[in-house]
């Protein structure tokens, strides 16, 4: 079987890039997840446009909720507080917002392309996990997020005091922007991250599991949160068989 190796320099990092010529590998899957104001969306359109520059194929890049279809405009509705919604009626909208996308990231998976998410499925246990009073139950919000395609890496990015996340341009403006409600949802990550990591551990070795990992993003620029991602992307997705993290030896 024929293989070609690519090196391409990006930033301050080069990135060694493994690809066969007799068959097509499945595309990774890479969710970015978060508090509010954090600088997701930045972040994923800076590794859409890497990963795309890098593999040579066209990301995708999904975000959630995806305000432009019909559920997402009632979620943005939602959102805007101009609508009042029961807790778990509103889990089950982001749910099935998410759904509406499913087979058009199976899709690109399945063709090798790169899928990058600015928000998933974890946003939605979180979230919903948070709410006052009387929330969803923990596995309850876990149970509905069940059989979306998973994927191969989390990258949570957080902010290094809730202080960094509420002086930032914007915070306030939707429904959940405020300081007590992202505390909650900052334990509600790490306790998620934790189950996660158990269910991998777990896990037979043959089975895709995704990794977690955090990014204290507050205190940097986006040019240095990316390439704290792009790193992570070396070390975490070794078993891509893409990605290689030195040089193939002569």
């Amino acid at each position: 079987m024929a293989t070609t190796f690519i090196i391409i320099s990006h930033a301050c990092s080069v990135f060694f890039f493994r690809f066969s010529s007799c068959s097509m590998e499945r595309g990774i899957f890479i969710v970015l997840e978060g508090t509010d104001r954090i600088g997701k969306s930045t972040q994923a359109k800076m590794l859409e446009s890497a990963l795309t520059r890098l593999y040579g194929t066209e990301t995708l890049s999904v975000r959630f909720p995806d305000r432009n279809t019909p559920l997402g405009q009632s979620l943005n509705t939602y959102l805007n507080g101009k609508l009042e919604l029961n807790h778990h009626a509103v889990h089950l909208l982001f749910t099935a917002n998410r759904w509406e996308r499913a087979a058009e990231i199976n899709q690109a998976l399945e063709a090798g392309r790169c899928v990058v998410a600015d928000r998933y499925s974890y946003s939605g246990i979180v979230y919903t996990a948070a709410k006052e009073p009387n929330p969803p139950s923990w596995e309850w919000c876990k149970r509905t997020e069940e059989c979306l395609p998973q994927p191969d890496l989390i990258i949570c990015l957080l902010p290094a005091t809730l202080a960094d996340l509420t002086k930032r341009g914007g915070f306030g403006d939707e429904r959940f922007e405020n300081a007590e409600f992202q505390s909650r949802v900052m334990q509600n990550y790490r306790r998620l991250a934790e189950d996660i990591n158990a269910e991998a551990l777990r896990a037979p070795e043959a089975e895709r599991k995704p990794k977690w990992e955090w990014v204290i993003a507050s205190d940097m620029t986006p040019q240095q949160v990316h390439d704290v991602i792009c790193e992570v992307l070396k070390t975490k997705l070794t078993h891509c068989p893409q990605l290689c993290q030195h040089p193939p030896t002569q």
